[in-house]
């Protein structure tokens, strides 16, 4: 027969729900564990604990007593279990002193053996349950830590012999044991709860449920709490309030005094629980300094309870600081008393779900009074106004009725019990809401945060699992992948990850898009952090300075600064990093790069999400499967800096004051008003086309920065400058439009016009960049097919465009009939895509980047044959280096491993080096200093280490792509 036992153990007033025998119950004295002074002894709990002298507070003997500043052996479990709930994913160890410390969880869970093993029940019977409650906030790794240290406390083989559930669900499950037949499904709406309200030593957790209707297996329907999961940490609880009845009742007494009162004396945690004491044991020896005295306290201690400010106890938390401190600050200050604190927090409740039934409350905890506290006393109409009802025996559960269970944890034990009773039968037992976990993952050549769970409603006890196929790779070669975590919603995760040279990456502020263009080229120029910090204009408090700086900082930020700040487990520091890096270990190395699918499993209150990960050929794992090591998981604020594989695109500089079109305003008034028929419209044609192509000189941190009218979207900087475009777009659009209908066609017009007006980049009409599109896809004959594929690299900018064109240019460069198939034109529109489109690199696939390569190289031997370095020379350099943004939307294109890949990268290395041999033969140091830097770029970026970037290099020498 399967037995299932519950288990509330907080260290006041613990028990063990028996299957038909009841609640087991303890007294009012705080419970703590004694540590011994190596890490082999025995940690003494319950009686022992009691009879050991060690840190008492007494004054005799030495060993006794108790002072701020020394190493504390004695652990109060209340202390420890808020300790480890704010360790969040630490590991966090209690400090005994010369060198020795023990993790919480262990403990606690030695803590929690002893309280079992005092029922007499054979626990490692096979079939026996054991269902412990757990504060609502423990982290999925305090929960780890503490299943691991029970199934060894009570020598059990199995994990799955332990169990852990959530306090208040606990609770909720005992009061749905007697009240689930009462509730009628079809009249329940999304909005209905229960509130759970929780008083003990280690936390006050007040708690909201809504409930919802699931079927189980058989079709029967059954009443859930939901539970969400908690944001912020409890504020208040049992311990902090009783250190503080204490310190302010008996006028702040010393570390030893007070020790005494907190650990050895039941009557502080009677009256927070407003219990009467025996006062046949009283009054009780109290030893001060190196006196006794006699401890007795006042009768109204409990009035005096509910009047204390319930913050953080300063002698307690310097006692234990030294040994284990808390995080949550002893300093905070809170004014109002712990009866105003609990009213508001009522009063909040009442509020909650207003579109719903409140179908109960549930008052528990080891601090609970027996009847109806003062601080809920007074809000009883608020409650009722809700639909709770008080009339009745409140210690019994009823639909629509407050419940105040009695005898302590027994609602959390039952409730464990009920739990681990419901999960054998497979009765539905709770929903919850899973954490967020995310992961770093590659898109794109990016980076991206990828849900690994997300917080979906599961059910509890049943296990949930999510594959996330291909989103991550393990390089040929490589026996480790790194990867990065973080708690909370991709949505809400800064991508800070990604490269700095993505000008979206650092805000513009105030700034508009073309003066912060300009401060990022500023920047770009000075090729270091510190010649950035040297210009005087980067050392005014003005928003462009900043803004520079700001982009600089990221732009130059070194592998060392990126590093820094990872921590390892001993600092404390860590709980505070926003990021957490792990490691999967593998066996072997697989012979290429290998894709890999990631699987996650994962049961609420069960400890960590199982991460798997999946090769897409697993033959190289040789039968062994890989897991997430949580044991190398470390804190961190940095994310990585991506590996620059290849470049970013490039920023076309427009004058901030549109002077060209301001000046040429005339030009676009006589354009309007010509009629295409008119002898002088292509004379005027041709005229816009040089206006569009003119520069504006622009200073800025004392440099001379040759603008452009336009950028690659179309776009001046100013209204007047907009409105200017809009004006010429429409011009071209209707002279277009009017040469289609004529009977007559003058296709050298058009021609003209599909060559001028998509100088206008994405502002080009519709109608000629549909033009565009029609002469690439006919593939006629050469010289309009040349000009149209140059107007489309232009104009286009969806992906659909960019494959179209991509597939033409390699059509053409196929074709042997033709005495250049791969001309000039085709090798500067493919660049000018990739340089200029963001989505460029999606136009293109492994197979096509290779053909045009290779066609590229082709040319290079050539010019490079008959060192002719001229322009084309350089932009067939500039192609292949544009080319490697193919990498971005699939890491095997050149990937640097391959040899096949990056052969054609290395042989066009071999011709620049050429070319500088060939500069420096001619005296043209400046030039072949330029080629070498060149060669350098080249080769850092072909192996992911690329720096700056080409086109500032040997831009000039490839001529104006704009």
């Amino acid at each position: 027969m399967k037995r299932v036992f519950g288990c509330a153990a907080f260290g006041l007033r613990d028990c063990v729900w028996r299957p038909d025998q009841g609640c087991t119950q303890k007294d009012l004295y705080l419970a703590d564990v004694v540590l011994p002074q190596t890490h082999f002894g025995k940690m003494l709990t319950d009686s022992q604990a009691k009879e050991e002298r060690t840190h008492t507070g007494l004054y005799w003997p030495p060993e006794a007593r108790v002072r701020a500043g020394d190493f504390l052996r004695r652990v109060p479990v209340p202390y420890a279990w808020r300790a480890l709930v704010e360790a969040g994913d630490r590991m966090v160890r209690w400090k005994a002193g010369n060198g020795v410390s023990f993790p919480l969880s262990k403990i606690i869970a030695s803590h929690i053996v002893n309280v079992l093993n005092q029922t007499g029940e054979d626990l490692s019977e096979e079939g026996n349950s054991i269902i412990v409650a757990i504060p609502n906030n423990l982290d999925e790794f305090g929960q780890e830590q503490l299943i691991g240290e029970l199934c060894r406390g009570l020598s059990f083989s199995k994990k799955g012999q332990v169990t852990l559930v959530w306090r208040p669900i606990a609770a909720a499950l005992a009061w749905l044991d007697k009240v689930e037949g009462d509730f009628i499904p079809k009249k329940m709406t999304e909005e209905d709860h229960v509130h759970v309200l929780y008083l003990g030593p280690d936390a006050v957790e007040i708690t909201t449920f809504k409930l919802k209707v699931k079927p189980d297996k058989n079709g029967f329907l059954h009443v859930l709490p939901l539970r969400e999961r908690p944001k912020f940490l409890p504020t208040i609880n049992g311990m902090d309030w009783a250190g503080r009845v204490i310190e302010e009742t008996f006028d702040w007494p010393d570390d030893g005094d007070f020790w005494q009162a907190f650990t050895r004396f039941p009557e502080v945690w009677a009256a927070l629980a407003d219990f009467s004491w025996n006062r046949g044991e009283l009054p009780r020896a109290w030893s001060i300094g190196n006196a006794w005295t006699l401890w007795d306290p006042p009768h109204d201690l409990y009035k005096r309870a509910l009047s204390v400010p319930p913050g953080p106890c300063t002698t307690l938390r310097k006692i234990c600081q030294n040994s284990c401190p808390l995080s949550s600050q002893t300093n905070t200050k809170i004014e109002e008393s712990v009866n105003e604190i609990l009213k508001k927090e009522v009063r909040k409740l009442s509020k909650k779900h207003s579109g719903g039934r409140l179908y109960g409350m549930i008052l528990c905890g080891p601090l609970m009074p027996n009847g109806i506290p003062p601080w809920l006393e007074s809000e009883l109409e608020t409650l009722a106004n809700r639909g709770l009802r008080f009339d009745g025996p409140l210690d019994e559960p009823k639909l629509g009725r407050l419940w105040i269970s009695p005898n302590s944890e027994e609602a959390v034990a039952k409730g464990s019990s009920i739990y681990g009773d419901r999960l054998i039968k497979g009765i539905p037992t709770y929903l919850d809401t899973m954490p967020q976990i995310s992961i770093l993952a590659h898109y794109l050549g990016g980076y991206k945060w990828i849900p690994l769970l997300d917080a979906e409603e599961v059910l509890g006890g049943e296990t949930y699992e999510r594959k996330i196929k291909r989103w991550f790779q393990l390089n040929q070669g490589q026996l480790k992948l790194n990867v990065y975590l973080s708690k909370g919603s991709p949505r809400k995760l800064v991508s800070a990850c990604e490269d700095p040279d993505d000008p979206r990456l650092v805000a513009d502020g105030e700034l508009s898009p073309c003066y912060a263009r300009l401060v990022r080229e500023v920047v770009r120029r000075c090729r270091s952090l510190e010649k950035v910090q040297k210009l005087s204009f980067f050392r005014s408090e003005n928003l462009g300075s900043r803004y520079g700086l700001a982009f600089a900082k990221a732009l130059y930020k070194t592998d060392e600064e990126e590093h820094e700040d990872e921590l390892d487990d001993s600092q404390s520091k860590s709980l505070d990093q926003p990021f957490r890096k792990a490691v999967f270990n593998f066996p072997s190395t697989p012979n290429r790069s290998m894709p890999l699918d990631v699987v996650v499993r994962m049961r609420p209150a069960s400890g960590l999400a199982q991460v798997e990960i999946i090769p897409e050929d697993t033959n190289f794992l040789k039968g062994r499967k890989v897991f997430l090591d949580y044991s190398t998981m470390r804190g961190t604020s940095k994310l990585p800096r991506l590996r620059r594989g290849w470049p970013f695109i490039r920023e076309i500089l427009v004058d901030p004051n549109d002077t060209v079109l301001n000046e040429w305003s005339s030009l676009i008034d006589r354009f309007e008003k010509v009629r295409v028929e008119d002898p002088a419209y292509a004379r005027i044609v041709d005229q816009v086309r040089r206006m569009l192509g003119r520069k504006a000189l622009v200073q800025i941190a004392g440099m001379d920065i040759y603008a452009q009218v336009l950028d690659q979207n179309g776009q001046p900087c100013t209204d007047y400058g907009r409105k200017c475009i809009q004006r010429l777009s429409l011009k071209f659009e209707q002279d277009f439009i009017s040469l289609l209908e004529k009977e007559t066609v003058n296709n050298s017009m058009k021609e003209k016009l599909l060559v001028r007006a998509t100088w206008m980049y994405a502002s080009a009409p519709r109608s000629i960049i549909q033009y565009a599109r029609e002469i690439i896809i006919q593939d006629c004959r050469q010289r309009i097919w040349n000009w149209a594929v140059e107007a489309g690299s232009r104009a286009f900018t969806s992906i659909g465009d960019f494959k179209l064109l991509f597939n033409a240019i390699t059509r053409r460069a196929l074709r042997e009939d033709l005495s250049q198939p791969f001309p000039i034109e085709s090798i500067r529109a493919a660049c000018r895509v990739l340089m200029f489109r963001q989505d460029g690199c999606l136009g293109l696939n492994h197979q096509i980047a290779k053909l045009l390569a290779l066609r590229a190289l082709e040319r290079l031997r050539e010019l490079a044959f008959s060192c002719n370095y001229n322009r084309l020379f350089f932009q067939l350099i500039l192609l292949l280096y544009y080319l490697l943004r193919c990498r971005k939307a699939d890491p095997e294109c050149f990937a640097p491993h391959n040899n096949n890949g990056i052969i054609l990268f290395e042989k066009a290395i071999e011709y620049l080096i050429g070319a500088h041999d060939y500069f420096r033969a001619k005296r043209q140091i400046g030039k072949a200093v330029r080629v070498k830097e060149a060669m350098r770029s080249l080769e850092r970026y072909l192996y992911y280490e690329g720096g700056e970037d080409l086109v500032t290099i040997i831009g000039d020498l490839a001529g104006d792509l704009f």
